[in-house]
Parts: structure tokens; C-alpha cells; sequence
């Protein structure tokens, strides 16, 4: 093969290379300015010094470029206990990770803390605990846990891995992370 021919080929192949690429990082919907909802998002906890628990949270708005006011009341709130955690009231557009922390004391335990949002006629929710049996032993890369439904139904499960070596591996990785999801139909 000649020179000329062999560096056509190079070229032709770089290009395709790059062109697929391009249209791999197409979004699979088309980006809206506004109309769209916010989902609430538990990213984690930690352990303070003083034994004390945080449980990190952030949001993805879907809107690229509507800002969002939900003020804390009936459309912002948690649950148990007061309504006003901390959480924010003005939502910027895209995922916003580690926006803040709500403190738990050292007996908190499995006990939950619910994050609702209602924005558009869509409620969202998001539980925050420190169920430690979900951890993942990170050097064997597996988990196992049994989960138990009150009554039978369909469900999906969110199983989600994270890189915790961030934040001095805190266990509240703010970056890299996976979602796996589980359709579960439960029997009595």
C-alpha cells in the first residue's frame, strides 16, 4: 500500500472513530429550558466526630435552564420530625450534587428520613438511612441483603454502587456512581 493510501486510511478510520463517538454522546431526549421536574437525591452519609450521622442530599433538576421555587411546606418537606431540614427552597437546573446534610444523632439506627418534593402534579420522594448492610465490601465487589415488603405488589429496586475512595472514603461519595434497577413482584 503507498504512503498516500495507507495515511488516507488512517484519517478515514480516525474520523469514523470520532464520529461515532460523537453520536454516542447524543442525550437520548432533547434538552428542555423549563416544564420539567425535580427529584430529590440521597447520596450518602458519614459519621461526625461526635458519633453524630449526616445524611447527604442533592437534586437533578431536568430543566437546563428553568430555576425552580418550592418553598418548605406541603410540596417541600421531611418526615418524621420537622418539615424543615435545611433542605433548599430555589432548585438550579441540572444534578446538583451535596447540597446538604442533615445531622441524625448515634442511635438513629435503620430509621428513615423522608425528603418529599412536589412540583407539577408529580410527588418525589427519597428515604435517607444508615442501613449498613447495604454497603459494599469494596475489595470483594459484592453485597447481599434481604429486603422485606409489608404487603404484596410490584416493586423496582434501586441498587446503587459508588466509588466511596473520595472524601477520604467517607462512605458519601459525591462523584461516581451506578444505578442498577431490580423489578420485584411480590407473593404472599
Amino acid at each position: 500500500m503507498s504512503g498516500h493510501r495507507f495515511s488516507a486510511v488512517i484519517f478515514l478510520l480516525a474520523m469514523a472513530c470520532v464520529s461515532l463517538t460523537s453520536v454516542a454522546q447524543i442525550p437520548l431526549a432533547p434538552p428542555s429550558t423549563r416544564g420539567q421536574t425535580v427529584t430529590p437525591v440521597f447520596e450518602g452519609w458519614y459519621q461526625n466526630p461526635d458519633g453524630t450521622y449526616s445524611l447527604s442530599f442533592g437534586y437533578f433538576n431536568r430543566n437546563f435552564g428553568e430555576v425552580l421555587e418550592i418553598p418548605v411546606g406541603p410540596d417541600n418537606f421531611f418526615e418524621p420530625g420537622p418539615a424543615n431540614q435545611g433542605q433548599p427552597t430555589q432548585f438550579q437546573p441540572r444534578r446538583q450534587w451535596g447540597v446538604f446534610a442533615v445531622t441524625v444523632p448515634a442511635e438513629f439506627g435503620y430509621e428513615r428520613l423522608v425528603w418529599t418534593l412536589k412540583i407539577r402534579g408529580e410527588t418525589f420522594f427519597v428515604p435517607g438511612s444508615l442501613n449498613k448492610d447495604w454497603q459494599i465490601d469494596a475489595l470483594r465487589g459484592e453485597a447481599k441483603t434481604l429486603a422485606t415488603f409489608s404487603e404484596p405488589g410490584s416493586y423496582v429496586l434501586r441498587v446503587r454502587a459508588n466509588d466511596a475512595s473520595g472524601i477520604d472514603g467517607a462512605g458519601h461519595a459525591q462523584c461516581c456512581w451506578t444505578n442498577g434497577f431490580v423489578h420485584v413482584s411480590v407473593i404472599q
